[in-house]
């Protein structure tokens, strides 16, 4: 019978590593889509921001003020 070891710092820092880590590519395609959702949203609501940084803000602002859907 053998006996297992708590595995060390490094052991756990490898074993814990994303087992697919994704390209810088699908990480813009991820970011444009969420900029894509929230700007919809912002729309349906009778926002029309005409920047990601407006959008930012816009968003930031209702949160701020106690928006909820």
């Amino acid at each position: 019978m053998s006996t297992m070891n708590k595995p060390d710092k490094s052991q756990k820092i490898k074993i814990h590593q994303p087992t697919s880590s994704r390209s810088p590519l699908e990480m813009a395609e991820r970011v444009e889509r969420a900029y894509e959702k929230l700007v919809a949203f912002l729309n349906r609501l009778g926002y029309y921001p005409k920047s990601r940084e407006e959008a930012k803000k816009l968003a930031r602002d209702l949160l701020d003020q106690g928006w909820e859907e």
